[in-house]
C-alpha cells in the first residue's frame, strides 16, 4: 500500500479503534505507532507489568516517560504520568481495570448542552465494544472486540473484605458495577481473557489487518505536511 485514504497517527486505545472502524467501512488505512509490537510477554502477561513499571531499561521500551510539573503539595515531586509507547497504547500497560464512567456524569454533560452525550446516548457504544462474560442484557454487551471478565483467584482476605463492608457498614454488594448501579463493593472487572491482557490492539487489530489496513511500528511522526 503506497497510498491510503486515511493515516492514523498513534495506535493507542483510540487509534486502534479509529483505524479498525475505518477499515471496516472499506477505506484504506495506515496506522502509525512510534512504539513496538505488543506481542511480548511484558505486555500480554498481566503479572509482567510490574517489571515494566519498575525496571528503567524495560520501562523506556513501553512508556513515553512523561512526568508532571513539580507538585507543590507533594514536596515538589514530579509524579510519573504513564503513557503507553506500544501497540495498544496505555491499554497495553495499564492495570486492565474495566470501569465505565458514572451515568450522572454523562447526563450532566447532556444537560449542559453536549447533545448526544447522555448515558443513554453513549450506552450503545459501551455495549458494542465489549464481550462481557455474563452475556448481553439491556446494559451490557456481548460479542464485541474487548473481552471483559471478573478478576479471578481472589484471596479469602479480599472476599472477606467485601463481605465485611456489606455486613458491618451496609455498603451494597454489587455483582456488576458496570450495570444499573455503581455505588457499592464488588469484584473488579478486567479487560482480560484466559489469563492474558486484552488491550485495544488485541481487540481491534489482531487478525484484522489486511489489504486495506496496514500497521507500522517504530514510526514516529514529527510533522504533517499538506500540499
Amino acid at each position: 500500500m503506497t497510498e491510503a485514504d486515511y493515516v492514523v497517527v498513534g495506535a493507542g486505545s483510540a487509534g486502534c479503534i479509529v483505524a479498525s472502524r475505518l477499515a471496516e467501512q472499506g477505506a484504506s488505512v495506515v496506522l502509525l505507532e512510534a512504539g513496538e509490537s505488543d506481542h511480548t510477554r511484558f505486555v500480554r502477561i498481566p503479572g509482567m507489568i510490574s517489571l515494566v513499571h519498575s525496571l528503567p531499561q524495560i520501562k523506556k521500551r513501553f512508556d513515553w516517560g512523561y512526568y508532571t510539573s513539580p507538585q507543590k503539595h507533594a514536596l515538589e515531586r514530579r509524579i510519573p504520568s504513564t503513557r503507553g509507547k506500544v501497540l495498544g497504547g496505555s491499554s497495553s500497560i495499564n492495570g486492565m481495570l474495566f470501569v465505565r464512567g458514572h451515568r450522572g456524569n454523562y447526563d450532566s454533560w447532556a444537560a449542559e448542552g453536549c447533545d448526544g452525550w447522555s448515558y443513554d446516548d453513549v450506552l450503545p457504544s459501551f455495549k458494542r465494544l465489549e464481550n462481557w462474560e455474563d452475556g448481553a442484557n439491556e446494559l451490557r454487551g456481548a460479542g464485541g472486540p474487548i473481552t471483559v471478565t471478573r478478576q479471578r483467584d481472589l484471596t479469602q482476605a479480599s472476599l472477606g473484605f467485601i463481605e465485611a463492608l456489606s455486613d458491618t457498614l451496609g455498603v451494597p454488594r454489587l455483582d456488576d458495577y458496570n450495570g444499573a448501579e455503581q455505588e457499592g463493593a464488588g469484584i473488579f472487572q478486567q479487560s482480560a481473557s484466559d489469563g492474558l491482557r486484552y488491550s485495544s490492539a488485541q481487540g481491534y487489530l489482531n487478525g484484522r489487518t489486511g489489504e486495506n489496513l496496514r500497521v507500522e511500528t517504530g514510526a514516529t511522526v514529527s510533522a504533517i505536511r499538506f500540499d
